[in-house]
C-alpha cells in the first residue's frame, strides 16, 4: 500500500485556527513574533501547567471524568493497556477497518480504554426513527501529544490535533456509508464499552527552517488528553508512562 500523502502543516494551521486569532495565524506565516495569548489560550495553558506539574497528571488505571458537552453529558475514561508497533500490519488491526484514508509506513500507538456514559440523554426519535449522530460522544475527546507537543500547550495553550487512525466503535458501513462521523459512538446512560484508538506517527515538517511541533516522534514521553479543549478546560492530561525512542518501547 502507498504511503498517504498529507499536508501536515495544513493539519497545523486548522488546529490553529480553531484555538487562534488572525493576528496570531498572520504571526505564525510570516515568522514574527508570536502576538499576546487570547484569554481562553492563557487560561488553557494556565491549566495545562496545574494538571502537569502539580499531581494533577493521571496514570494508566485512573478514571478520569468531564462533561462532554453543552447538554451535560458526563463522561468518564480509563485507559487499560498501550502498545506501540513499528507497522500498522502488525497492531491486528483490519485494514478495511481503519480511518478512510491511507496509513503511512511510521509506528502507530495504540490504545485500550474503558468509556462510561456517567449520565447523559437518552437516543431521541424524529418522525418514529432514531436519531444518529446528534447526541453521540465522540472519540475525538481524546487527544494524543508527545513531549513537545505538551510543552507547546503549557506555554501556548494550543497544539496540533493529531488524526486518529483507527477507532474501534466507530459506526457500521450501513448507519455511516462514506464514514462522516467515523469518531462518533453511542452509550446508553450508566452503559460502558472497552474500545482500541490508535494515532500513527507523522512524517516530520520543516518550514522556515524550523521544525513543527507535531506527532512526529515520541520522544520524552507519550500522554492523552482526556476531555475538550474548552474554556474553562476540562478532564485531564494521562501520562501513558513511555519514555521510549521513535518507535521503540520500553521493556
Amino acid at each position: 500500500m502507498k504511503a498517504r500523502k498529507k499536508c501536515v502543516l495544513a493539519g497545523v494551521l486548522a488546529a490553529l485556527l480553531l484555538f487562534t486569532s488572525c493576528d496570531t495565524i498572520n504571526a505564525y506565516l510570516s515568522g514574527e513574533q508570536q502576538a499576546p495569548q487570547e484569554p481562553a489560550e492563557a487560561q488553557r495553558a494556565e491549566y495545562a501547567k496545574k494538571a502537569t506539574e502539580e499531581g494533577g497528571m493521571k496514570k494508566i488505571g485512573d478514571t478520569v471524568e468531564y462533561v462532554s458537552d453543552l447538554a451535560g453529558t458526563k463522561m468518564a475514561y480509563t485507559v487499560q493497556k498501550v502498545e506501540i508497533f513499528d507497522d500498522y500490519r502488525d497492531s491486528g488491526i483490519p485494514e478495511e477497518e481503519l480511518e478512510p484514508r491511507e496509513p503511512n509506513e511510521n509506528p502507530i500507538v495504540v490504545v485500550e480504554v474503558k468509556a462510561k456514559k456517567v449520565s447523559g440523554k437518552e437516543k431521541q426519535k424524529v418522525n418514529d426513527e432514531e436519531n444518529k449522530f446528534d447526541e453521540y460522544s465522540n472519540i475525538g475527546d481524546i487527544r494524543i501529544l508527545n513531549r513537545g507537543m505538551l510543552d507547546e500547550e503549557k506555554e501556548t495553550g494550543r497544539a496540533y490535533m493529531p488524526e486518529i487512525l483507527y477507532f474501534s466503535g466507530h459506526p457500521s458501513a450501513e448507519d455511516d456509508p462514506i464514514g462522516q462521523h467515523y469518531c462518533k459512538y453511542w452509550l446508553d446512560p450508566g452503559e460502558e464499552a472497552v474500545f482500541q484508538v490508535a494515532w500513527q506517527m507523522e512524517d516530520p515538517v520543516f518550514e522556515r527552517g524550523q521544525k513543527a511541533i507535531i506527532f512526529d516522534n515520541l520522544d520524552g514521553g507519550v500522554y492523552l488528553r482526556i476531555g475538550g479543549s474548552s474554556s474553562p478546560p476540562v478532564g485531564a492530561y494521562v501520562d501513558l508512562e513511555m519514555n521510549v525512542e521513535e518507535g521503540k518501547a520500553e521493556s
